[in-house]
């Protein structure tokens, strides 16, 4: 995989996410970019650590998705499947805890 500074360098003015506005900082929508600041420090795109919580609909239910970067080199090199996504619980318990294994894990 290239490093992250050179992707960075590729992607921080040239990317189909990033959303502008006058008086207004530049955003982005990459997924796993929580702040949505388009800064290396919170990239899903070029940054090693990625996390990012989304709501997904299907019908009348609706449920969380956590998005993490896989920690196999071999998904690495593979864009589609470089970002992992998983189901969170949404218990007041068991939410919370899924959380802070994911952060942790990193």
């Amino acid at each position: 995989m290239a490093a992250p500074d050179l992707l960075w360098q590729c992607v921080k003015n040239q990317s189909c996410f990033i959303r502008k506005q006058k008086n207004f900082p530049v955003m982005t929508a990459e997924p796993g970019n929580l702040c949505g600041l388009n800064n290396f420090q919170f990239s899903g795109l070029a940054s090693k650590k990625v996390l990012g919580l989304d709501s997904k609909k299907v019908g009348k239910k609706e449920s969380i998705v956590l998005t993490t970067r896989s920690k196999r080199e071999s998904r690495q090199y593979r864009p589609g499947v470089v970002l992992v996504t998983t189901g969170i619980k949404k218990g007041k318990k068991q939410g919370p805890e899924q959380l802070k294994k994911a952060r942790f894990a990193r």
